[in-house]
């Protein structure tokens, strides 16, 4: 699956960022976070990322920055494309 998380909210002062996933069963915890903390402003950056691969199933993807979540079924075909709700970012 294909994560294009557009305005997440990180530190400014590097244009690195990474993200940790884990899975344990059809639950996916993503943190996003920025390698440097000695940084005292937010900005929105752009992250992309695949994570899988997956199963056909429902998965529920949470977001450990901010506790947003949400579930989605992926089918065999892959091509899902689920979007968090406006105000589930936090």
């Amino acid at each position: 699956m294909f994560v294009n998380h557009v305005n997440s909210i990180l530190q400014c002062c590097s244009d690195e960022k990474r993200v940790d996933v884990t899975r344990n069963g059809n639950v996916i915890s993503v943190r996003e976070y920025d390698p440097v903390t000695s940084c005292n402003c937010l900005c929105p950056f752009d992250i992309q990322y695949e994570i899988g691969p997956l199963t056909p199933g429902e998965y529920t993807v949470t977001f450990v920055n901010n506790n947003a979540s949400f579930t989605f079924t992926y089918p065999s075909s892959g091509t899902a494309k689920p979007t968090v709700p406006a105000g589930a970012e936090g």
